[in-house]
C-alpha cells in the first residue's frame, strides 16, 4: 500500500515536471523572441527596464527548465529503476568512543551587579574547605 502510494506520487512528479519544463522551454523561446524584437524598437517608454525585465525572465526562465529536467530525470531514475531490493549504505569508517579527560570545575564569581551585596570569602575557594 505505501509503496503504490509513492510510486503515485513519483509519476505525479514526473508529469508535471515534464510538462512544467515544456512550458519553461517555450517561455524561454518567446523570451529571447521578445529581448530580439525589443531591440528593434529602442523609442519605447522606459526602454531600458524593459529589456532588463525581459533578460531576467529569459534568465529565470532558463533555470526553471533546467531544475525541471533535473527533477524529471531524477523522477525517471526512481521509477524505471525501481526495485523490490533493498539498499543498505554502511559508513566507511566506524565510530570510535573517545573518552575526554576530566576536568575539575571552579564556581563562577558573580556578576558585578549581583556581587555587591555578596561577602568576599563565599566564592574563595580555600583548601580546606569544599565549595
Amino acid at each position: 500500500m505505501e509503496n503504490d502510494r509513492q510510486a503515485l506520487q513519483i509519476i505525479s512528479s514526473l508529469t508535471l515536471n515534464t510538462i512544467t519544463s515544456v512550458l519553461a522551454a517555450t517561455a524561454s523561446i518567446m523570451g529571447v523572441v521578445s529581448v530580439a524584437v525589443g531591440s528593434q524598437f529602442p523609442f519605447r517608454y522606459n526602454y531600458t527596464i524593459t529589456k532588463g525585465l525581459d533578460i531576467l525572465m529569459l534568465i529565470l526562465n532558463m533555470l526553471e527548465f533546467c531544475i525541471a529536467v533535473s527533477i524529471s530525470a531524477f523522477g525517471c531514475k526512481a521509477s524505471c529503476c525501481n526495485s523490490s531490493e533493498v539498499l543498505v549504505v554502511l559508513p566507511s569508517n566506524p565510530a570510535v568512543t573517545v573518552m575526554a579527560p576530566p576536568v575539575t570545575l571552579q564556581p563562577l564569581p558573580p556578576s558585578e551587579h549581583q556581587g555587591k551585596n555578596v561577602p568576599e570569602n563565599v566564592y574563595k575557594n580555600h583548601s580546606e574547605e569544599i565549595v
